[in-house]
């Protein structure tokens, strides 16, 4: 229900020119994972393979340098790992500082059961205290390593802007008709920006309204999945019924959490609807409980044909 991401799946090894520079980036890189110890016990008599140990750094090193170069200037980066193995830790930070200089470690907000990284596990720098290290015995939960990063300099505001691809009339037409039915005036709190469309294999998207072209780029979600278009109409997504805030639909029926129908509804049930409970005799309309989106469904007469996704239901 998010209307500004852009869910990309690319190799984060590699430097791809398409992508743009960034703010912020996190990077919670693969690692042997021996911080879970709360549940795999045994990990503690484990030991890695010379060559599996060689595979992590070598990736661990080769992400942390991709995100160095797509920080912006002023920009900050998270490096996160699930190991207690300083090697992976304290020693590939302080490769990194070595490696790009224009890198300082920035201290992190204390909380109780932090730890502080250890310097003499990495080349003795004392910076290396800024990193956090989280211990199982010392906080609920698993052991963690993390370090933040900031890229010296001032970025300058972004110069991208959303711009989709210009629709075909009926592919607008079927949106149009869509957007009357349900009386849908604005996305997100904001007006609709039909510049911010685009279409691709009959799945329609409403991309973030600073964007960039990710032609070439393995994509997972090109913004607001929308719906799709099928045979002379549009068939609205789940993703766009949850971006939906209170009031901006006006094809609306609400439920309170204490109606049966809400059970019958999460489980992928037809609904019968009383009279005055829809906005309209039949069509697209919203279901709401308290206010709140949970999905559409199409009504006939007084049945709601339920349009839950198959594999969200209970």
């Amino acid at each position: 229900g998010l209307t500004n991401v852009e869910a990309l799946c690319n190799d984060a090894t590699k430097v791809n020119p398409a992508l743009p520079q960034a703010d912020r980036i996190l990077a919670d890189v693969p690692c042997s994972g021996l911080g879970i110890l709360a549940k795999k016990p045994d990990l503690r008599y484990k030991k890695l393979e010379p060559a599996r140990e060689a595979e992590l750094l070598a990736t661990q090193s080769a992400i942390l340098d991709t995100a160095a170069q797509l920080l912006k200037a002023g920009g900050r980066l998270v490096y996160s790992t699930c190991t207690f193995a300083p090697a992976e830790d304290e020693e590939v930070i302080s490769w990194l500082l070595k490696e790009r200089p224009s890198l300082f470690l920035v201290s992190m907000e204390d909380y109780p059961g932090f730890s502080a990284g250890v310097p003499s596990w990495g080349d003795q720098n004392p910076e290396l205290e800024k990193c956090v290290r989280i211990f199982p015995h010392k906080m609920q939960g698993e052991g963690h390593f993390l370090a933040l990063l900031q890229k010296e300099g001032q970025a300058g505001p972004s110069a991208l802007t959303a711009k989709g691809s210009p629709l075909a009339p009926a592919i607008r037409k079927y949106l149009e008709e869509f957007f009357r039915e349900i009386g849908l005036k604005s996305i997100g709190g904001q007006p609709i920006d039909w510049n911010r469309m685009e279409v691709r294999a009959d799945k329609v998207y409403y991309l973030p309204p600073v964007s960039c072209n990710f032609r070439g780029i393995t994509f997972l979600r090109n913004g607001l999945y929308l719906g799709d278009l099928k045979k002379n109409r549009f068939e609205p997504s789940q993703p766009l019924a949850l971006s939906l805030r209170k009031g901006e639909a006006q094809a609306v029926i609400s439920l309170s959490v204490e109606d049966p129908r809400l059970e019958r509804y999460l489980k992928g049930e037809t609904l019968i609807i009383e009279p005055g409970e829809a906005a309209h005799e039949k069509g697209w309309h919203l279901l709401c409980v308290q206010g709140y989106p949970l999905g559409f469904g199409k009504l006939v007469g007084q049945t709601l044909k339920n349009k839950y996704p198959a594999g969200w239901r209970v």
